[in-house]
């Protein structure tokens, strides 16, 4: 049986929207998002730029402890960020 649920984030614990304005050409997938504790990881596919590129962005953002590149196919990327 599918489950949908609703869940909301503080923005300053979810960097999506703010790292990826500063690479305006690429295209996010959200995949999925898992509730973990106090924190909610997404998981994204991401096309357009290169993951080195996507992997600096996310350095930067204070919200951000690590990212990690679950799967690329072809110039697309899966990635988990908590």
């Amino acid at each position: 049986m599918p489950t949908e649920a609703t869940v909301t984030v503080p923005s300053d614990q979810f960097p999506l929207e703010t790292v990826f304005a500063k690479l305006p050409d690429v295209k996010v997938e959200l995949e999925r998002l898992l509730p973990a504790q106090d924190m909610v990881i997404p998981y994204f596919w991401v096309r357009g730029t290169e993951v080195n590129d996507i992997e600096r962005a996310f350095s930067e953002h204070p919200g951000v402890n690590e990212i990690r590149v679950v799967d690329s196919v072809e110039d697309e990327y899966l990635l988990r960020v908590e």
